[in-house]
């Protein structure tokens, strides 16, 4: 789980550069605020929620299921990349945007069991 965290904090790290370059007027390419933003959305979410289940269940061997993440990707993607661009001119459908998603997913996914195999999840 130490690899999780990292990654996690990584993330989360790398979100708040992007964001608050915008507002000292840093320049950065492109595809980093277009497509490592949704890279990164994902696993800090799901860190965030992991973090909360492990404290309501007293547990910190606690895991996310590949079930939660699928549906939480998908309510991500859906909201983002459909429903969004329908009201709101900011916004515009991309593949690559689902694509992001549901990559930082399963990076997730796949570090809660690096190094100590698998372990209860939280929903299966």
């Amino acid at each position: 789980m130490k690899a999780l965290w990292i990654f996690f904090t990584l993330c989360c790290f790398l979100f708040f550069v992007i964001e608050f370059s915008g507002y000292f007027h840093v320049n950065l390419p492109r595809w980093t605020r277009h497509y490592l933003k949704d890279f990164l959305c994902m696993p800090v979410v799901l860190g965030i929620c992991l973090i909360i289940a492990q404290w309501l269940k007293q547990d910190k061997e606690l895991k996310l299921g590949l079930l939660i993440i699928l549906c939480l990707s998908t309510f991500y993607s859906i909201y983002f990349e459909f429903l969004l661009p329908l009201f709101v001119a900011r916004y515009t459908a991309d593949f690559l945007d689902l694509l992001m998603y549901f990559t930082g997913a399963t990076f997730f996914y796949l570090l809660q069991y690096i190094g100590k195999g698998k372990k209860k999840a939280a929903l299966k």
